[in-house]
């Protein structure tokens, strides 16, 4: 049952009277680099914003149906994607952690599109969060029983539904033959939940959750509280 849920760049340079060397890259320099827009698969499956090679590598365990998440979104947005990421001393890896059925359809929506546009729907599901959550909280017993039996796929599309989700993809131009056919994967799904018990083994009760450089922050849920510990080691 679904759980209930970037070679080294050597340069090497030759110095005569006539070819002065060129004025070498400072650390600033670096800040410019659009780092925003490179986004990797890390081995768990993953998303990776920034640079791969980054000082300061922060991993958040999330749920789309946790609110405190959306309200770190909110939040935490503007600083890591204005310096934190941009500087390429920091990236940030968005781990899926799975709580219940609707989190689990909003996990497998938001990697319906390559991972250069991962990003986008994330933001879309989050900060709508308390526009289609509030169809949780309507919902009864029949209209739930549709989300935990029947085939997965089933499943996927009935939350979809009941979410509204269809509507808001289309206007991200994502039509409902893609986004069922994006539903459909059962084996993503499957990943998704089996992952949520691999991080649970390893420390995460809880979203967000936050680790630094493999390092799980013990007692730190909130950007108010991850913030400081992210400075002192920029």
């Amino acid at each position: 049952m679904i759980r209930k849920i970037l070679a080294l760049l050597t340069v090497s340079t030759l110095l005569t009277a006539a070819a002065p060397l060129p004025p070498q890259p400072t650390p600033k320099q670096s800040v410019n680099a659009n780092w925003g827009t490179k986004i990797a698969i890390s081995p768990q499956g993953g998303h990776i914003i920034g640079n791969p090679a980054a000082k300061v590598k922060l991993i958040e365990y999330l749920s789309y149906t946790c609110p405190h998440c959306a309200t770190f979104q909110s939040e935490s947005e503007a600083a890591i994607q204005l310096a934190f990421i941009p500087s390429g001393k920091g990236s940030v890896e968005i781990r899926h952690y799975v709580r219940d059925p609707v989190d689990l359809a909003a996990g497998v929506l938001v990697n319906c599109a390559p991972p250069a546009k991962f990003y986008k729907l994330h933001q879309a599901i989050l900060h709508n969060q308390n526009i289609w959550a509030a169809n949780i909280g309507k919902s009864n017993a029949t209209i739930q029983k549709r989300w935990f039996t029947g085939p997965i796929p089933a499943r996927m599309r009935a939350i979809a539904a009941d979410m509204h989700w269809y509507e808001m993809m289309e206007n991200l131009g994502y039509g409902r033959v893609a986004v069922d056919k994006c539903l459909a994967n059962e084996a993503l799904a499957n990943r998704l939940s089996n992952q949520t018990d691999a991080d649970t083994a390893a420390g995460i009760t809880g979203t967000p959750s936050f680790a630094i450089n493999g390092q799980i922050l013990a007692g730190t849920h909130n950007w108010h509280l991850l913030q400081p510990q992210l400075d002192a080691r920029m």
